[in-house]
């Protein structure tokens, strides 16, 4: 008799698509999540893909805005670079880039401090023969708001530091031990509430202060 044997035959699956990221502190309550996608497809008969979907999952608590018009939302286009925009094609190399904000608005969370999980970025492509695919950015996290080695003391207002330090004055009752703890470098924080945009020069204006000790001492301001 004849015996056949199954033949496996292994292939190397590669994303289309390289996506990175920059994030920027924008205030206490919200970050600026610039997100870039490119088609790293260069080799001889790579075909053009389209972006069809580009979407941020924020995490629970927060919520994302897209700042701008998506390159493939466009609304109304009537030129042909317009139209070109429109569709989401992406030849070999090409890049796209999208900017999104996250923010929080509810009033009794602290804000967002620094390693806080802000989401990810959902992309889902199609091929020219009808493949469709999706593919997620890495878990986007808060960045530090590090104050100026030079005046450790200085610091701007809505830098979003003071919740950073906050963060970590209640990580530090669970490790006591830590003395790099930012919460001990920078112990007081004062914080203004609601203040006025605009100040005439002359006239008197109120201003009230937020100032919380992070310390386990009692301290004289």
């Amino acid at each position: 008799g004849t015996k056949t044997f199954r033949k496996f035959y292994r292939f190397q699956v590669v994303p289309p698509l390289t996506i990175s990221e920059l994030t920027t502190r924008a205030g206490e309550n919200s970050c600026f999540v610039s997100i870039s996608v490119e088609y790293n497809q260069k080799g001889p008969g790579s075909a053009p893909v389209v972006i069809s979907e580009a979407d941020f999952l924020p995490t629970q608590g927060l919520v994302a805005k897209r700042i701008g018009k998506s390159p493939i939302q466009c609304e109304a286009p009537t030129t042909a670079a317009q139209l070109l925009d429109a569709s989401g094609f992406m030849t070999p190399g090409a890049v796209m880039r999208h900017l999104f904000e996250v923010s929080t608005n509810d009033s009794t969370l602290r804000g967002i401090a620094a390693g806080d999980k802000l989401g990810t970025c959902v992309f889902t492509w199609r091929k020219s023969m009808g493949e469709t695919g999706t593919i997620a950015s890495s878990l986007i996290t808060c960045p530090a708001a590090l104050p100026k080695l030079s005046d450790p003391n200085f610091v701007v207002h809505r830098s979003g530091l003071s919740v950073d330090v906050a963060a970590a004055a209640e990580g530090r009752k669970r490790n006591p031990g830590n003395r790099s703890n930012l919460s001990i470098q920078l112990p007081i924080t004062v914080d203004p509430i609601d203040p006025p945009a605009r100040v005439k020069v002359g006239t008197p204006t109120t201003v009230e202060f937020y100032v919380v000790n992070h310390s386990e001492d009692p301290m004289t301001l």
